[in-house]
């Protein structure tokens, strides 16, 4: 919001296939009012990210701008070897320059322990501070939710711990999670779980 000549300008940004919790959308955020200004260019995706998930958007017609990038990377790996895996490919971007505070980490299961995810890198030698949105310590990897993460975006988005039962009813929540990565994007899952999603991802 912003004020100019003792008048409140407020400006809404919103996207209605992010909506989770599949609350009813406030009858004035519509497509058609007057006073409403489409954004119909997508500049925060690579073209692979963008076009992984385009499938699950439903709406006007998007461009993407964004550089082609890397297609998505796909980590099968049971449940027990999700820890391992995405300490190990944290640790070969922040070799090759990435900073800890880049990376942000989406957990589809609130019941996930973390503290897992932190040893492995202390098996390593390495010592990161996890579970703090956009701190400005470099140190720090951002580890939430997908609610959380609603409106952010990090360069390098890992994707973990999915639910057992995958169907279209998580759309919302998975269109929300791949859309936060604008670089890089990594899914760690079961074989299982990986083909449920990509066949959502196709259908």
């Amino acid at each position: 919001w912003c004020m100019r000549q003792n008048i409140l300008f407020v400006h809404i940004f919103y996207d209605p296939n992010q909506n989770i919790d599949s609350f009813k959308t406030s009858d004035f955020l519509t497509e058609d009012t007057e006073n409403s200004y489409p954004l119909q260019q997508n500049i925060r995706n690579t073209k692979n990210i963008f076009d992984s998930c385009k499938k699950l958007y439903k709406g006007m017609e998007i461009e993407c701008k964004g550089p082609i990038g890397e297609r998505v990377n796909w980590i099968n790996c049971s449940y027990e070897k999700q820890s391992f895996q995405i300490s190990l490919k944290i640790q070969e971007l922040i070799i090759n320059g990435v900073t800890a505070s880049e990376i942000g980490i989406i957990n589809f299961n609130p019941l996930i322990n973390y503290d897992s995810i932190l040893d492995e890198f202390n098996k390593k030698g390495k010592y990161y501070k996890m579970n703090d949105l956009l701190s400005p310590d470099d140190n720090y990897i951002s580890y939430d939710t997908v609610a959380n993460f609603q409106g952010l975006e990090f360069p390098y988005i890992f994707i973990i711990n999915f639910p057992d039962e995958i169907d279209h009813k998580i759309i919302p929540e998975l269109y929300t999670a791949l859309t936060r990565a604008s670089n890089r994007l990594t899914v760690i899952s079961n074989i299982k779980s990986n083909y449920k999603i990509k066949q959502i991802l196709i259908s």
